[in-house]
Order: C-alpha cells, then sequence, then structure tokens
C-alpha cells in the first residue's frame, strides 16, 4: 500500500507539473501550441496505423498468389502512412524548436517584470540576487527543455493508448504489465530531478562569483584595470579554483544521476524482455506469422514509447521545481501594486515634506537615514552635503520615489506618496547618478532612452533641445552620424566617449525628463573645471521653476543654494544657507575650512569664514578654487 500511495503521490505531482508546463507554453504561444499538438496526435495515430497496416501488409505478402496482385493496396497504404510519418518528424522537431524559443521568451519576460518593477532595496538582498541567478540560468534552457518534455510526453502518451488497443487485441494482460515494470522510471526520473535542484541552489553563489570574474576579465569597461594592476594571473586563478570546485560537485551529481540512468535503462530492458516472454507464454496455439510480427513490432515501439514518455516525465517533474522557483520568484513583483494607487497630480508638487524619514538596508547592523525632516519648496534649489556614508544619496532615492522609506513618510502637498501610483511619481523625477549608464545604443537613445521613434521629427528636435542646453550639442555634431552614432565601438559606426563626454550625455537624459524634481548627485565628478562652473552656473537656468537637489563634495558647488542641507549619521545636523551655516561654526563651516585650506593660505581661510560670519559673502578671489564656484 505504501509503494502504490508513493506512485499516486508522484503521479499527481506530474500532473501538478504538466498544468504549470501547459501554462507556460500555451501562454508563449497558444495557436502554435494547439497545431504541434494536433500534428503530435496524428503522428502517435499514424504510428499505430503502421502497425495495424503492417500486420495487413505482411499477410498480404505470405499469401498472396503469383502476380502478388492482393499485396498491393495494403503496401501501398504502408508506403503513404510510413512517408506522412517521415514527414511529420521533422516537422516535429522544427516546430518544438520554436515552440521553445517562445516559452523562453515568455519566461524571461516574468523575470523582467520583477526585475524592473522590485523595490531598489531588493539588489541588495544576497538571497534576491541567488534566486535571481537562478531564475535567469535557467530561463535559458529550462522553457525549451519543458517544451521538448511536454510535446514527447504527448506524443508518446497517445502513442501508448493507440499500441494498448493493438495488444490487448492479442491479450488484455499485456499493456498493464508494460505499465507497471515502467512506473519505477519515474521514481528513478524523479530522484535525478530533486538532485539537480538541490545542486542549483547551492550553487547559486558560486555561479554569480563566476560570472563576476567572467565579466571581470572580458569586459570592455575592465580591460583597462585589469592589465593597470596585472589582475588576470590572480583573477583567473581565483576563477580557476571556483570552475574546479564547481566541476566536483558537478562529477558527482553526474555520477549520481549516471548510476541513476543506468537502473532505468536496466528497468526498461527488463520491461521489454518480460512482455515479450509473457506475450509467448499466453498466445498459446497457433499464431500467424503476421499476427507474431505485429505483436513482436508493437511490444517493442511500446516500450520504447513508455521509457519515452518517464523520461519526459521525469525532466517534467525536474522542471517544475524550476518553474516553482520562477514562480516564486514572479510573486516578488512588485511589493507594492502599481495601479491602484491614484496618480499623482499633473503639475507635481508645490511643497514636499518628509517627515520622520528612515531606512535601513537589508542587513545592515544600522539604519542609513533616521528620523530626517524636511521641507523642500517648489524652485528651490538645495545642497545635500556630508561625510561619505552619511546618507546623502539614500536620502534623494527616497525623495525620488525609488526606495520605500522603512519609517516615516513623504508627501507632495500633503499627500502621501504611499497612496499614489509609484510610476506617476517617477514621471515627476529626473536623476542624474554618479556614475550614469552608459548604454551601448545610439546619441538619441541615450538622451532620450525609451522614447518611441526618436528618428522622427518631432521627438528628435526634442532631444537636440535637451543636448544644447546640456552642454552637448557641438560634441554630438562631431560624432560621425550625429545622434545616430551607436556610443560603443563595439558595434560598427560606433565611438567611444571621454567620461566628461559621457557626463553631458547623462545630464542631457536628465534635461530631457522635463521633471518637477531634478536629483544631481554629484553631476561634475568627471567634468573638469570649466565645465564644472559652467554647470553649476547654469543650474538655475537650466531647471527654471523645479526643484532641485544637488549633491556635492565639493562645498563650493552648493554655496549659492538657497538651503544646504549638512547629513551626518543618518540624520540632518544642521540646515542654512551658506553664510547662515559658516557664521554657525558647524559641521559645514568645518569642512568648507578643510577644503577651501587646499586653495588658500590658512590665515586667508580663517578670514573669509570670519567675513561670512558677519554676513559678509567673501569676494571671490583669483585661484584654481574660485572657478568652482557657482555664482547666480
Amino acid at each position: 500500500m505504501r509503494l502504490i500511495s508513493y506512485y499516486l503521490g508522484a503521479v499527481r505531482r506530474v500532473t501538478s507539473t504538466l498544468r504549470a508546463a501547459v501554462a507556460l507554453v500555451a501562454r508563449a504561444a497558444p495557436r502554435r501550441t494547439a497545431a504541434v499538438t494536433a500534428l503530435q496526435l496524428t503522428s502517435a495515430a499514424l504510428l499505430g496505423a503502421q502497425v495495424l497496416i503492417g500486420r495487413e501488409a505482411l499477410a498480404a505478402v505470405l499469401d498472396a498468389r503469383p502476380g502478388g496482385g492482393d499485396a498491393v493496396l495494403p503496401l501501398a497504404a504502408l508506403a503513404v502512412t510510413s512517408a506522412v510519418a517521415g514527414l511529420a518528424a521533422p516537422a516535429l522537431a522544427l516546430q518544438n524548436r520554436l515552440l521553445g524559443e517562445l516559452a523562453q521568451r515568455a519566461a524571461y519576460d516574468r523575470i523582467l517584470d520583477v526585475t524592473t518593477a522590485v523595490d531598489l532595496h531588493r539588489f541588495d538582498d544576497p538571497d534576491f540576487a541567488d534566486h535571481l541567478q537562478r531564475v535567469r540560468a535557467n530561463a535559458v534552457s529550462r522553457p525549451l527543455l519543458v517544451t521538448n518534455a511536454l510535446m514527447q510526453l504527448l506524443g508518446a502518451g497517445a502513442a501508448i493508448v493507440v499500441l494498448s488497443l493493438a495488444l490487448l487485441a492479442l491479450h488484455p494482460m499485456l499493456p498493464p504489465i508494460l505499465l507497471a515494470i515502467g512506473l519505477p522510471l519515474l521514481l528513478v526520473s524523479r530522484r535525478g530531478g530533486a538532485a539537480e535542484f538541490a545542486f542549483a541552489v547551492t550553487q547559486s553563489p558560486s555561479a554569480r562569483l563566476r560570472d563576476h570574474l567572467r565579466s571581470v576579465l572580458t569586459g570592455r569597461e575592465e580591460a583597462r584595470e585589469v592589465r593597470a594592476y596585472e589582475l588576470s594571473g590572480s583573477f583567473r586563478e581565483r576563477y580557476g579554483h571556483a570552475n574546479d570546485r564547481y566541476l566536483e560537485d558537478l562529477r558527482a551529481l553526474v555520477n549520481r544521476r549516471h548510476r541513476q540512468a543506468a537502473l532505468a535503462g536496466v528497468l526498461a530492458a527488463g520491461a521489454t524482455a518480460l512482455t515479450l516472454v509473457v506475450l509467448l507464454a499466453l498466445t498459446r496455439g497457433p499464431v500467424t506469422l503476421a499476427d507474431a510480427g505485429a505483436a513482436v513490432l508493437a511490444v517493442k515501439l511500446l516500450s520504447s514509447r513508455l521509457e519515452q514518455a518517464f523520461t519526459a516525465a521525469g525532466t517534467l517533474y525536474e522542471s517544475s521545481l524550476f518553474l516553482a522557483d520562477l514562480g516564486r520568484f514572479t510573486a516578488l513583483a512588485p511589493d507594492g501594486p502599481a495601479g491602484p494607487g491614484r496618480p499623482a497630480p499633473a503639475d507635481g508638487f508645490a511643497v514636499l515634506h518628509a517627515r520622520g524619514l528612515s531606512f535601513r538596508y537589508p542587513g545592515a547592523a544600522r539604519p542609513a537615514l533616521d528620523g530626517v525632516d524636511l521641507t523642500v519648496r517648489r524652485g528651490e534649489v538645495i545642497g545635500l552635503v556630508g561625510e561619505n556614508g552619511s546618507g546623502k544619496s539614500t536620502l534623494a532615492l527616497l525623495l525620488a520615489g525609488l526606495l520605500p522609506p522603512t519609517g516615516g513618510s513623504i508627501a507632495w502637498d500633503g499627500t502621501d506618496l504611499a497612496g499614489l501610483d509609484p510610476l506617476t511619481v517617477r514621471r515627476h523625477v529626473a536623476v542624474l547618478f554618479a556614475d550614469p549608464i552608459r548604454y551601448a545604443l545610439s546619441v538619441a537613445d541615450n538622451i532620450a532612452p525609451g522614447t518611441a521613434d526618436t528618428g522622427a521629427p518631432g521627438p528628435r528636435a526634442a532631444v537636440a533641445r535637451s543636448a544644447r542646453a546640456a552642454g552637448a550639442d557641438d560634441l554630438v555634431r562631431r560624432l560621425p552620424a550625429a545622434y545616430d552614432t551607436p556610443l560603443s565601438t563595439e558595434y560598427a559606426g560606433g565611438t567611444n566617449l571621454s567620461d566628461g563626454q559621457w557626463q553631458r550625455i547623462a545630464l542631457a537624459r536628465a534635461c530631457h525628463r522635463d521633471a518637477r524634481l531634478v536629483i544631481l548627485d554629484e553631476p561634475a565628478t568627471a567634468l573638469d573645471p570649466r565645465a564644472e562652473h559652467e554647470l553649476f552656473e547654469t543650474v538655475r537656468t537650466l531647471f527654471a521653476g523645479r526643484t532641485v537637489i544637488v549633491i556635492s563634495h565639493r562645498l563650493a558647488n552648493v554655496r549659492t543654494a538657497d538651503r544646504i542641507v549638512v547629513l551626518a549619521g543618518g540624520r540632518i545636523a544642521e540646515q542654512g544657507d551658506h553664510d547662515t551655516l559658516m557664521a554657525a561654526g558647524g559641521p559645514y563651516a568645518d569642512l568648507f575650512a578643510l577644503q577651501a585650506d587646499g586653495y588658500l593660505p590658512a590665515a586667508a581661510v580663517h578670514v573669509r569664514a570670519d567675513e561670512a560670519g558677519e554676513g559678509v559673502s567673501a569676494p571671490a578671489v583669483d585661484d584654481p578654487g574660485a572657478g568652482w564656484v557657482c555664482r547666480t
């Protein structure tokens, strides 16, 4: 009873797997799935027809009178069915391949639904990273395996039904014997599938390390530093050790699965042999040569299809673990539904209030932000300063709606952002990150990524206006194909840009957004002093009427901001305009004096600080640092 219960449980699990597999494949291409299914059923019917027609043809040949006229019709029918079956086989293989590719695309679309919607802090979670690595790796191969296994199981199942009916005509015990002996194949395949999934789970961190080392050793951006620091030897050694450990574990898994496969092969051979013995024992009395030949052929074909069916079922069971893993991953998106919230106001906000704002990254010992209160009004230019790790970039991400606070709230004109559709909130925000993405696409696509048909007159004109505003238009016009130039030499006609030129393109992207809230996170890190001066000189006019938050370690760059917010340890240490903060003699004044000391004699620094403390702006001096001050 225990064995029967186990087999029934296995059948239920396979049935559940079939539902998941059918759902994946059918969603990918419903019409093609129906066509391939019909082709599989036709192929199975042709297989049974070949057995029956073959019996008639053999009998006709053996009984034929001189001239062979009686055998012509069955032989012709056998030839036709064989030809049609021969044509169906390659057609099925090709259609299965295409269907598998479509299923792969559908699976990866589900992954992208998650990665493009989850909150940013998920990417700092090691468990999420391991999960993402697994589903990405299996999205490449598993949909094709599932498709092939599903179609093989369908075809083999239909053939088993047809061939079993043929064998039932000889003796009713033959099909049940074959089926009973074939069930252990499912058990063997199931154990192998469970081992394969466990292996994938345990190997996820190692796979991520190997992927990273491969990227470092083969990437264009990494190539300079790999050579400059002579890293190729040590990194290749680490990559080799990681691969050695992986291959050692893989060999152990392969050996286990090889033993299981050998057992499955022995069981399949035993099923065929035992059935033939039973066939001889049960068919006493005179048996025609045609009947005997048809019976032997049917037994051989049935045992082959049984082996195919149970192998396919095992593959489906193994894949079901990965499909379930994919299902658990897709359940992560999004953390909060993107649609049900109210749309953000069309004109953004007049006043932004942050109250008790806190945020802690996954696994962090202390919060990155803790109890921050901040009010920002439309049109203000706010400077965010502080030492590394003080929480500047985290605060900016929260204000941009890219991270949900773990405590406190952010409100636009009194409306909590938690109740608004996050997509409509982000449409009012433009962020220039310190390390913006360099898309290996055209200039136009880098300035207006995601904009439909940037080659059309209207959108292209808007792209050009954004480039001019950011001071990138002259640069673009010198490129081989202007706005159509690919920004990567890995593509024909492409070119590379300097870090400063890339910074201009990224600034043009922020301009093109036409957002109500603009966040500039170290926007001048790659610019030369003159370009940096020009940038901060034009921030107010460039983003007129917008709220601008500037994050900078160079305090001269935020000197003319309406308000400067100083962060320390995730809290606001002080805030005010430059003169007020210098007069207060707090953290801002200390940092400003420390930076100014690199350009002026110490005495001059103190004199300027004293003057600022009296409410008089220190005059500009003719020194290298003077060009770094953004004047209005």
